[in-house]
């Protein structure tokens, strides 16, 4: 089984994508954690699975990122790690 280890800023980051989503459906809000745990899970035994993220900073190159399971204008931003992967953000497709 594999791990993963979210990051100070990505738990912000799913913090105020839900608190967006909250003000117009709790219940929506309380599952997009939910869904983003089932994604991370995923994303952990399949590290690769997600779509390499494309920059001019070398510090980047190993980023991919892959859509927020049943929330797809939500995406989850990682690199692998040696026993799974690391979540770094968790984005909204267009940002406010």
């Amino acid at each position: 089984m594999s791990f993963y280890n979210i990051l100070p800023q990505a738990e912000i980051d799913l913090d105020e994508c839900a608190e967006n989503i909250a003000t117009d459906n709790l219940d929506a809000a309380l599952r997009l954690y939910d869904c983003a745990s089932e994604t991370y899970k995923i994303l952990a035994d399949n590290p690769k699975m997600g779509k390499k993220y494309h920059s001019q900073n070398s510090l980047l190159s190993h980023v991919r990122f892959f859509p927020i399971s049943k929330y797809k204008h939500y995406l989850a931003f990682y690199r692998p790690t040696d026993n799974g992967i690391e979540i770094i953000r968790v984005l909204r497709t267009s940002r406010y």
